[in-house]
């Protein structure tokens, strides 16, 4: 009942928020950018006229949010592969209880399932919130703008989207375990080989196993999930001696 029903700009500070017309109890209004730090009261300018309004309105400014992700395996996600990251958030959103409070919105990525990135709350205080984040495989490489969102913008939540970088690296291929390592100059033993980083594209009739430099064998069963791949093939005679195989 202050000024009765006039055309009134919101002050945040000495900042213009936004224009209102006085004729109901209840505005929502969005805080303008500030580069300064603390509570900052609220202020209606109605044709020249001012009212402070009370503690109960002024806004608190707090230092912008930053994450900061580690990835488990590398420098970033591996291609076709679930991606474990560990995040840290300075300055987290408040009255966060669980990691389904948050969600993980990366642009333009293809995941090659539709489940959503699961997300677990490791510890958390006024300051700091640290994250563990699981990821469906990505399929195509490249670097992804991301963005860590609370799930339901309100009063509870009022945080803003903090935007981070979600790089997924094309992994190199590499034979992790050959079993067994020994075969027969005869010939005709049955090796089983596990490697990781070949896309999960690959055809067994596309393969080839070379042992040194001229010999090579075919392939004979291939079994590939998102940990690696599991190829089974039979050696051929060859002198006894070490020789390399690709």
């Amino acid at each position: 009942d202050f000024f009765g029903e006039l055309s009134c700009k919101v002050l945040v500070g000495n900042l213009i928020g936004a224009s209102i017309i006085l004729n109901q109890s209840t505005y929502t209004i969005v805080a303008p950018p500030n580069e300064i730090r603390g509570i900052v009261p609220i202020t209606l300018s109605c044709q020249g006229l001012t009212k402070t309004l009370d503690l109960r309105t002024s806004v608190e400014y707090v230092e912008a949010s930053i994450v900061t992700v580690v990835f488990s395996d590398s420098l970033g996600c591996l291609l076709q592969s679930t991606c474990i990251m560990s995040m840290k958030v300075t300055n987290p959103p408040r009255k966060i209880q669980q990691g389904s409070d948050l969600t993980i919105q990366v642009n333009g990525a293809v995941f090659d399932s539709d489940s959503p990135p699961e997300i677990q709350v490791l510890g958390l205080n006024m300051q700091l919130m640290y994250l563990s984040v699981s990821l469906p495989a990505i399929q195509k490489a490249g670097v992804y703008k991301s963005q860590l969102q609370v799930r339901v913008v309100s009063e509870t939540f009022p945080w803003l989207p903090v935007d981070f970088n979600i790089t997924v690296l094309n992994p190199i291929p590499m034979i992790v375990e050959l079993n067994p390592s020994k075969g027969s100059e005869k010939g005709g033993d049955l090796i089983s080989l596990y490697a990781t980083g070949f896309p999960k594209s690959m055809r067994l009739e596309n393969l080839m196993i070379r042992f040194g430099q001229n010999i090579t064998a075919p392939v004979l069963t291939l079994l590939s999930d998102s940990a690696g791949s599991f190829i089974s093939f039979l050696t051929p005679e060859h002198n006894p001696a070490l020789i390399s195989i690709q």
